[in-house]
């Protein structure tokens, strides 16, 4: 006679399930990380006086041109007449500066000191003659 046997009874998972992984594709490892190097805190003074430099110097060359004074630079010429576009301009072309100078410090620091002194010179000596003209 066969033999009646009861159901098993049901049993709870006592694991949560396991979270979906993403493909294997996408998985990285900690080593694979790429940081960025940090900028050098010597710099950042450099930064910030060729940001005001540039500031003085589309300040005094709007002053010396209404002045009566003609722009030199004949890339900036056609810009002066029309200031908000001259500002643009210059804020471009100095955080384009400031950004080439940060990623050169990656590589070469002495470099990045050297081109932000250089660029801070002849922008300190601009304004100065700027004034100057403006002045007369």
């Amino acid at each position: 006679m066969p033999t009646f046997q009861p159901p098993a009874p049901a049993t709870v998972p006592t694991e949560a399930p396991a979270e979906p992984q993403p493909p294997a594709s996408t998985v990285t490892s900690a080593s694979s990380i790429v940081r960025p190097a940090k900028t050098s805190r010597g710099l950042i003074p450099l930064f910030a006086s060729y940001a005001v430099l540039q500031a003085l110097d589309v300040h005094s060359t709007l002053r010396a041109v209404n002045a009566g004074g003609t722009e030199a630079n004949g890339l900036v010429n056609p810009l002066v007449g029309r200031p908000a576009l001259f500002i643009a301009f210059k804020a471009a072309m100095t955080a384009g500066t400031i950004a080439g100078a940060e990623r050169l410090s990656r590589h070469n620091r002495v470099a990045a000191w050297g081109l932000m002194l250089a660029a801070n010179s002849a922008y300190a000596w601009v304004a100065v003659h700027n004034y100057r003209i403006a002045a007369r």
